[in-house]
């Protein structure tokens, strides 16, 4: 494989500069072109005018979770391999495993930054592969009717959500996601989910049928849910939680009852709790990441003590806990 001589962009955030004092004047000393993207993480329009460019993405945050979300917004948003730098307060053992996108995790004192920085940058990103073949098994036993999956998703979530996906063969339920994320970003993210789990995404912007096999976001900035008919839909949010998982899990409960499924994943906060419960209630099936396996423990935590008898899992062992009934 011949060597990529393009020249090279070297984008690095004020929280990562935090940590490694000097890294730009160290980056443009290994022939990078250094653009600061002070406390916002990469724009996607401002990436893509540098395409011809070979480029890499330099992220931190003030505390771990803020890392995390801005790791997921800059993964999530452009095709650049991601160098994550943990902050000063991070715990001094483990490395948190992001997802696709993030090519190296840098640590407070970690040596010869700028040379490995500029070494990361070679590496290709790519999706993470097709899933199983649509129909390759059933994710529910025979008699029963064809699932209708909600996911709530924060912090911490995205790439869980990514796998999740990958697992479900495609067309094998119909699966709506409330993942909270800036409405700047919404749909790269529905670019960047159907790129990584092979699911064709539809970003709903006005009401439509609730189709059998399909995989449903709502659009920027506003909360995705499922009325009557079924119609899915979006609503301009009233909560904090943008979008809402209560919104969109309680609408499925509503609608669906015992065909739901309830899955809260990992994120800060205690969005999707209410409408966990509502699904259980409705004789469907509640899941929630297990709290000991998610970045922030918060959400899958205030939803399993809502409803106790919600089933922690490993996000990887899911598909296997619906086609066993």
């Amino acid at each position: 494989m011949k060597p990529d001589t393009r020249p090279l962009v070297v984008w690095v955030d004020d929280h990562a500069l935090a940590v490694f004092p000097g890294l730009d004047a160290d980056l443009a000393g290994q022939q990078a072109m250094v653009m600061r993207s002070f406390q916002r993480v990469p724009l996607p329009g401002t990436v893509a005018q540098f395409d011809s460019y070979r480029q890499v993405a330099v992220v931190g945050g003030v505390s771990f979770e803020s890392l995390v979300s801005r790791v997921e917004r800059t993964a999530s948003g452009t095709r650049l391999p991601v160098v994550a730098v943990m902050p000063r307060d991070a715990p001094p053992t483990g490395t948190p495993s992001f997802g696709p996108g993030v090519v190296d995790v840098l640590r407070p004192g970690a040596a010869d930054v700028a040379r490995r920085i500029v070494t990361m940058s070679t590496v290709p990103v790519v999706s993470i592969g097709r899933g199983p073949a649509a129909g390759s098994f059933q994710l529910l036993p025979a008699e029963r009717k064809e699932p209708v999956i909600a996911i709530a998703s924060s912090t911490g979530g995205t790439f869980v959500l990514s796998e999740l996906l990958r697992r479900i063969p495609v067309g094998s339920a119909t699966v709506l996601v409330a993942q909270h994320i800036d409405a700047d970003f919404a749909g790269f993210f529905a670019s960047w989910l159907s790129d990584t789990s092979r699911w064709p995404v539809d970003v709903v912007t006005s009401p439509q049928p609730c189709a059998s096999g399909r995989l449903y976001v709502g659009t920027g900035g506003m909360n995705l849910q499922v009325g009557s008919g079924p119609i899915v839909s979006c609503v301009v949010p009233k909560g904090r939680f943008v979008p809402s998982g209560d919104v969109l899990l309680s609408g499925v409960a509503a609608v669906f009852g015992a065909a739901a499924v309830g899955v809260v994943l990992s994120g800060m906060g205690d969005d999707g709790a209410v409408g966990l419960s509502a699904i259980a209630a409705a004789g469907g099936r509640a899941f929630v990441q297990a709290p000991e396996s998610a970045l922030i423990a918060s959400m899958p935590q205030a939803a399993l003590t809502r409803t106790p008898r919600a089933v922690p899992i490993d996000p990887r062992d899911l598909v296997a806990a619906l086609a066993g009934g």
